[in-house]
């Protein structure tokens, strides 16, 4: 070789790092080469250059940044220089950093224009990029990837329609070019064409290079929710080994509500590095799924790295979401002065707002409102939470006057409020304005089912169904729909057509767990949840921990997954990984961790599930069982476990609301509109618990006549009522009621009486309440004075198997005009017992001695057995019940010749008595909403048939019916008819309430 030919071996050194660096395997020997050329010659400047050069292209900043600090000041200034640190920074993604040595680079007169209108493109400086882009499209119109990428820049800078001229001008210019055809699908999906943009993808897809467009069409599918599809193609790119498809799955799961598979992939991403953009990621889940401080420890080491990365100002403002949830608005604040004055606005409004300096955050709003005069959310947080005006809906509605993304963003902000009829203006006037706008179709049929329009909002699912077959969100929103318009079959289909779709899918499967205990299907209902649980994780993590101790020889691993053979064995499904993955377990070998770590992060989604699903299973079972206050420690498991869990968050209002724990049931209202402000249930539950914890009025109207037993039922008793009560805290009220007796022994005088009720009543916990009562009566008629009467009992919760009352009564014992006279009074000491062994099962007994006011005792035993055939709303229930009476002395009637004129202990005085009864009750709910605290709107029927040692068959007929309406009022109805040989009664009870 000619001498001048030759090459020395530093410079041979640095063409083979330069060979190498190009691949991502030969980095590593690369940077061996370059530190190993500069411990031989550290004034190698070409060596030094390369090596940073190098470290920039592998995202090693830091280093990078350090080893350009070291090279000579004349040597950095060089535009050469500039430019190949640029193209090193291109190269790796940081297109900051690239755009800052390109800059450096044109400013010493290198033909960079293109490279730095690129990077600033690329790193989102639109300002800067798109006037250097249409200067370069002017001079060269043919140059494609500028073309391209100026397409992308007008979309971006929200000049739609001259992106729309320009991708439609490549697409004719060449309409063969898959590229040209993607770029047009893809201003169509900026403009919410959701049909145009897929009938694009699908022809680009069909020509030659069109499957490289794989990646982007999956991305594209969100648009129209084709979650399934997408995942499915995103997967298969993931197999196929291309890592920069995980990030895209990561975002795709979560929108398709895939959470826990969302965060398994994340967390794969940040095992294997700092992985900011995941980290993002992962903290928008957690900020989703209620987790703030979960969310916080995802940006820990974004918000720690100094000097700050590109990614710094993106986590900060999370972090400042995330404090703010965790109630820290100092915090909050104080994060977001480390950003820009003009970033997070509605943020810092509503952080100054919540900190109550409402004139600060009302200036900072105009000013950002005038910054952004189009920025719907600014210009809603500036209403400051009241209703838009009519005028200012009129202005927002009026055709042309606002674009129709505007208008479907306002609609969203005004649903979240409440303001639902101005959200369905918005997005009506969205469709008038572009009827292909896909958001505002898909917006339009949540909203009106968010407002119990179910009928019409099916209908237009039903149409972007037809449209849109492969859209899993349409079709996952038809099946909510469906079974919250309670129509059970036919939202099981459209469940079970979607988990058949696409088996990996734990959403529908769960939701359809939901709706069959809805639906009152228990054994459904647990069979879907178990189908969650196959294999159980703690099995498949035992056999990945022996193929890991197969080839590391850990025997303290191997003892792990031995025992964890065993507990999989015996039915454990979830908790050995959990104590694995929390450190509980034996400790194990360093060289384990990593492959351990890597199995763990593999199963998460898979312990995720089954855990949520095994936890929500056991809850609803308990709550389906009425074993309620058992429910509450599961539901607070579960919500420990998944804080974002809204169906648990209500069933546990429901729970509370069934023991008459008004105050839990509203703290878990509260919380859920917190997290959910369109959960249109639980805004009604909560209307309704406020009208049942405020104060109220009734009037009633109750009519009592019975006859028989010789002498001793003689009655005709009218007594109304005219009452308030009014809540002491929720749990706890007092009532004070007016009344009004009339009462007319057969052949005698009426007398009438006042008297006054005082009562409370409230539960202390899932196993304690108690009720009392005090009533006087004062008759004005016949000189029978004065009578006091009350009541007090308490009950305990037996584990929600059974519940214990014990109590104590004063009860008049008034059937006849003897009675009357002498004031017949009884003292009582009772307990009784329900015990529920199934949810179909009901047993009642009860215990009353007496001692009545003359001296003479009594006790009576009570026994009823009730087994329900059909379950709510139409229940059919069937009662065999029986008695036992006995009272130490007789009744005896004292006659003056023919003439009755005493009753000695005149009141029903059987002994050794017994009764047996069979009861048919059937009880139909009619009201539109079924929870508990709902409105109210049933009726009932029943009819028993018994007879007695007295040889007195009998035979009672009962109805009652009881409306609630227009939110504050009641009616309420109940009749009585009863007939036997020795004795007939009838009874009316009439009711009118109002609630304040």
């Amino acid at each position: 070789m000619p001498p001048a030919e030759r090459i020395s071996d530093a410079e041979a050194r640095r063409e083979l790092a330069r060979l190498l660096s190009s691949s991502e395997f030969g980095r590593a020997e690369a940077l061996e080469i370059l530190q190993s050329q500069l411990k031989i010659a550290p004034q190698d400047v070409d060596a030094r250059l390369a090596l940073a050069e190098l470290l920039a292209r592998a995202g090693r900043l830091p280093e990078a940044e350090e080893t350009l600090a070291a090279l000579p000041a004349k040597t950095l200034a060089l535009p050469e220089t500039q430019e190949r640190i640029g193209d090193s920074y291109f190269a790796a993604g940081r297109m900051q950093a690239a755009s800052r040595h390109f800059q450096a680079a044109f400013a010493g007169g290198r033909p960079v224009q293109r490279k730095l209108a690129q990077s600033l493109a690329w790193g989102g400086d639109i300002k800067q990029a798109r006037p250097m882009l249409e200067k370069l499209f002017a001079e060269s119109p043919a140059d494609r990837e500028v073309a391209l990428l100026l397409v992308r820049l007008r979309l971006a800078d929200g000049d739609v329609r001259r992106a729309a001229e320009l991708a439609s001008g490549l697409a004719a210019a060449t309409p063969d070019n898959p590229q040209a055809l993607a770029e047009l699908a893809d201003v169509e999906t900026a403009l919410g064409h959701a049909a145009s943009a897929r009938s694009l993808y699908e022809k680009a897809l069909a020509l030659p290079g069109g499957p490289d467009l794989l990646p982007r069409y999956a991305q594209a599918m969100s648009l129209w929710g084709a979650f399934g599809r997408g995942i499915a193609l995103q997967r298969q790119q993931v197999a196929a080994g291309k890592t920069e498809a995980r990030l895209p799955l990561a975002e795709t799961y979560r929108a398709a509500q895939r959470m826990d598979e969302a965060e398994g992939v994340l967390r794969s991403l940040m095992l294997e590095g700092t992985a900011p953009q995941a980290r993002l990621a992962l903290a928008r889940l957690k900020l989703g799924q209620e987790e703030p401080g979960a969310a916080l420890e995802a940006l820990e080491p974004l918000l720690a790295a100094a000097p700050p990365l590109p990614e710094s100002p993106k986590a900060l403002a999370l972090a400042a979401r995330a404090q703010q949830r965790l109630g820290h608005l100092a915090e909050a604040l104080r994060l977001l002065t480390l950003l820009p004055a003009d970033q997070e606005p509605v943020l810092r409004g509503r952080l100054l707002l919540a900190a109550g300096l409402k004139d600060e955050a009302s200036t900072l709003l105009a000013k950002a409102g005038k910054a952004a005069p189009r920025d719907a959310e600014i210009a809603f947080a500036a209403l400051g939470g009241q209703t838009i005006a009519p005028a200012s809906l009129d202005a927002l509605t009026a055709p042309g006057a606002h674009p129709p993304a505007e208008l479907t963003a306002w609609a969203a902000l005004l649903a979240e409020s409440g303001q639902r009829e101005p959200a369905l203006r918005c997005l009506r006037a969205a469709l008038a304005a572009d009827p292909q706008y896909f958001p505002a179709r898909m917006a339009l049929a949540e909203t009106l089912a968010a407002d119990r329009q179910y009928a019409t909002a099916l209908a237009e699912l039903d149409a972007l169904a037809a449209a849109f077959p492969d859209s899993s969100k349409v079709l996952l929103t038809r099946a909510r729909v469906l079974s919250w318009d309670k129509r059970y079959a036919e939202a099981q289909a459209a469940y079970a057509a979607l988990a058949s779709a696409d088996v990996t899918d734990p959403v529908p499967v769960r939701e359809a767990a939901r709706v069959h205990f809805w639906a009152k299907e228990r054994d459904q209902a647990l069979a879907s949840y178990a189908s969650l649980r196959t294999p159980p994780v703690d099995a498949t993590l035992a056999g990945k921990l022996g193929t890991i101790v197969d080839v590391t020889k850990d025997a303290q691993l191997g003892d792990i997954a031995a025992n964890m053979v065993v507990a999989a064995a015996q039915g454990s499904e979830y908790r050995r990984y959990e104590r694995l993955s929390l450190g509980q377990e034996q400790e194990f070998s360093s060289e384990s961790a990593p492959a351990v770590n890597r199995a763990l992060v593999d199963l998460l989604p898979t312990y995720r599930i089954q855990k949520s699903a095994s936890l929500e299973a056991r809850a609803k079972d308990l709550s389906f069982n009425r074993r309620f206050s058992q429910s509450l420690p599961v539901y607070g498991e579960l919500l420990d476990f998944e804080p974002g869990n809204q169906e648990a968050r209500f069933d546990l209002a429901q729970s509370a609301c069934a023991l008459g724990l008004c105050s839990a049931e509203r703290a878990a209202y509260t919380r859920l509109l917190a997290i959910d402000p369109m959960n249109t249930q639980t805004g009604a539950a909560l209307e309704r618990l406020e009208r049942r914890t405020s104060p109220a009025l009734s009037l009633r109207q109750n009519i009592w006549h019975e006859a028989g037993r010789g002498e001793l039922a003689r009655m005709l008793r009218l007594r109304t009522d005219l009452g308030l009560s009014v809540p002491v805290a929720d749990d706890y009220r007092l009532g004070l009621t007016q009344h009004r007796w009339e009462e007319s022994p057969r052949g005698s005088q009426s007398y009438e009486a006042l008297g006054q009720t005082l009562s409370f009543e409230g539960v202390f916990s899932p196993v304690l309440r108690a009720s009392a009562s005090w009533t006087n009566k004062r008759y004005t008629t016949g000189r029978i004075g004065n009578m006091d009467t009350g009541r007090a009992r308490l009950e305990f919760n037996l584990d929600d198997v059974a519940r214990l009352g014990l109590g104590y009564e004063r009860a008049e014992e008034l059937a006849n005009e003897f009675a009357l006279r002498k004031r017949s009074l009884s003292d009582n000491l009772f307990a009784d017992l329900t015990l529920s062994p199934a949810r179909d099962w009901e047993i009642n007994a009860e215990a009353r001695g007496k001692s009545y006011s003359d001296g003479n005792v009594g006790d009576m035993q009570k026994l009823a057995v009730g087994y329900a055939f059909t379950d709510h709303p139409r229940q059919l229930k069937a009662i065999l019940s029986g008695e036992r009476r006995n009272t130490d002395k007789k009744s005896l009637e004292v006659y003056t010749g023919a003439t009755l004129t005493d009753i000695r202990r005149p009141y029903w005085t059987p002994q050794d008595y017994t009764a047996a009864a069979f009861t048919l009750d059937w009880r139909q709910d009619l009201a539109k909403l079924f929870f508990c605290g709902a409105p109210e709107h049933y009726y009932g029927l029943r009819a028993t048939a018994g007879t007695d040692s007295e040889n007195n068959p009998s035979v009672r007929f009962e109805a009652e019916w009881k409306l609630e309406f227009a939110e504050r009022w009641a009616l309420e109805a109940k009749g009585l008819i009863h007939r036997s040989p020795q004795w007939d009664a009838e009874g009316l009870w009439l009711g009118l309430g109002l609630g304040f």
